[in-house]
């Protein structure tokens, strides 16, 4: 297994904080560490969470030694941008979209890290900030989070066949940290 060493988990605060607490846990790995409420002041999440771009921005104005890009990859190109990423001990952010079990809207993103990666089982290791620990997953249980199927699977085939049909085209979407 390719993993993170060091790296600080922390649980986050509020039900809507994934993408603060996701932003709080790398700057304290890459950088300095930064609070969560840092990040929540900056994008007024309130229950929708932080958003793509905005996630992007404040890592920009934070960490300054370093690079991120939103990258949408096919299977074998996001596995071996994973393990490159943690081979240089970078860690990989990620967001999926949820059902949120705590407040509107019904389904929400929810930002998570990979911090690990074993091709032979076929895991990765996880950090969910819901929980401030980490977990391993299997790649497909994975790519069916990032394809949003498991999201959807009970709201009928028209929905899970669009998504579908999405993620052909484009890929699954990661966050890739480089040095700057």
């Amino acid at each position: 297994m390719i993993k993170l060493t060091n790296f600080q988990m922390q649980k986050q605060k509020k039900s809507y904080t994934c993408g603060d607490s996701t932003l709080s846990m790398v700057s304290d790995f890459l950088e300095n560490k930064i609070d969560e409420e840092v990040f929540e002041k900056e994008f007024q999440s309130k229950y929708f969470g932080s958003t793509p771009s905005k996630f992007i921005k404040s890592f920009k104005r934070h960490l300054p030694n370093h690079s991120i890009k939103l990258k949408f990859l096919r299977k074998k190109k996001f596995l071996k941008a994973v393990e490159y990423s943690l081979k240089k001990q970078l860690p990989v952010p990620f967001v999926s979209l949820v059902k949120n079990k705590f407040e509107n809207p019904e389904f929400t993103m929810h930002y998570r890290i990979i911090i690990g990666i074993d091709t032979l089982s076929s895991k990765f290791l996880i950090v969910d900030p819901f929980y401030g620990c980490a977990k391993e997953i299997e790649f497909e249980k994975m790519f069916n989070e990032l394809s949003f199927s498991e999201t959807f699977k009970d709201n009928g085939m028209t929905i899970n066949k669009l998504i579908g049909i999405l993620v052909k085209l484009k890929g699954y979407m990661v966050y890739i940290i480089n040095e700057a």
